[in-house]
């Protein structure tokens, strides 16, 4: 996780397109892994990146996931907000799961202090 945060961090503000971040996280992916989960904020930048890195590594992303059931099962709206579906992902060998999450649905992490 470290590293990717630094990967991605190490880039400029016009380097923060797509395109950019989506190699930057392929590369971590395929270098430091192999990954089980693969995760992004479901927010306009979470959603460029995402489906583009799932499709690159042979993936089918899962977006918006609300609740964690388990290692491959989650929850996700449909029809605008209206309905809960329950999704069971099946990676396959070498894949990870490449899903984006809504932060607001989950709690927040406790404060670490480093000093």
């Amino acid at each position: 996780v470290t590293v990717h945060g630094l990967a991605l961090a190490s880039l400029s503000n016009s380097q923060m397109r797509g395109c950019n971040c989506m190699q930057v996280l392929l590369k971590c992916v395929k270098e430091s892994g192999p990954f089980t989960h693969v995760l992004a904020p479901a927010s306009t930048w979470g959603k460029s990146i995402i489906p583009r890195a799932a499709a690159l590594m042979d993936s089918a992303p899962v977006t918006d996931v609300t609740s964690i059931i388990d290692d491959t099962t989650f929850q996700r709206p449909i029809y605008a907000g209206n309905a809960i579906t329950t999704v069971q992902v099946k990676p396959s060998e070498n894949s990870s799961i490449f899903m984006t999450v809504r932060p607001t649905s989950f709690d927040a992490a406790p404060k670490v202090w480093h000093m």
